[in-house]
């Protein structure tokens, strides 16, 4: 595979191992890639605030890599003072995010929202669902109401799996994507992305923008969220920990996140 000339990678159940790090033998795997002008770029369902640490202990700030962050919805590239600067974000319109949490409200479900406001997310109510997001994400909770005038990237959906089927139902209609969330039982957490808005979305663009073809990109994923980029690319690589419904979108399949699969696969084909 010596004409690969872009690496994408998800996070979570991908270039994460044991303990939830980065190996050395992934760095070093990375590093070897970088010497043959491979470039290397994240691809997360996480925020940039939540990634920004693994996208430097992989050198992306040293290297002007790009980072795709909130499922496609965040593009972004470090430039030579290895700060970030955004390529593009894609949100919900106002419309958008008042008709999903109306409904998710009808439906007596709750949601919390990545919004375009750093510092803040849209809730329908406080929960232990919620207060668990504003922890790991570093936001505060803001009440939904139903003419709340709001932006944003993401939206997590929260309650009983018969109300979440009927969400997925309505949003599938609208064309909205959903995703299953990592963290619990999809039949009771969902993830929902502005349409048009996925991983594949924000590689077609830097291959645009770096005048690179699919056939030259590899890209290695686990999740659901990795499903159409998995098939888009030439080189799609499965973990060996990825659902079977995920692993059928990918052209090959490596080694558990566990078991270094990135870095085998990078060293056995580059």
């Amino acid at each position: 595979m010596k004409d690969i000339k872009l690496i994408v990678m998800d996070i979570d159940g991908t270039i994460l191992g044991k303990g939830h790090e980065v190996t050395s033998k992934t760095l070093e795997a990375l590093q070897m890639a970088r010497s043959k002008n491979v470039k290397i770029c994240l691809a997360t369902g996480r925020h940039f605030y939540r990634t920004k640490k693994i996208a430097e202990t992989i050198l992306s700030d040293i290297n002007q890599d790009y980072v795709i962050c909130l499922n496609g919805a965040g593009l972004y590239k470090y430039n030579e003072k290895k700060s970030i600067d955004i390529i593009e974000e894609k949100v919900f319109t106002v419309e958008e995010f008042q008709w999903i949490y109306n409904e998710a409200k009808k439906l007596k479900l709750n949601c919390w929202s990545y919004d375009k406001q750093e510092k803040t997310a849209h809730v329908i109510k406080r929960s232990f669902f919620t207060m668990f997001l504003n922890k790991i994400a570093n936001r505060k909770s803001v009440v939904f109401k139903k003419d709340t005038k709001n932006i944003a990237f993401k939206i997590l959906a929260n309650g009983k799996s018969k109300s979440i089927s009927k969400l997925k139902k309505i949003l599938r209609e609208r064309k909205f994507r959903i995703y299953d969330w990592s963290y619990s039982d999809a039949s009771k957490r969902i993830e929902i992305s502005p349409k048009g808005v996925n991983k594949a979305y924000a590689v077609k663009k830097i291959a645009e923008l770096e005048n690179i073809s699919k056939d030259n990109i590899m890209f290695f994923g686990d999740g659901d969220n990795d499903k159409e980029l998995l098939g888009w690319c030439k080189y799609g690589v499965a973990m060996g920990n990825a659902h079977e419904e995920v692993a059928k979108n990918a052209s090959y399949k490596t080694l558990k996140n566990t078991e270094d699969g990135v870095a085998h696969f990078i060293n056995k084909n580059i």
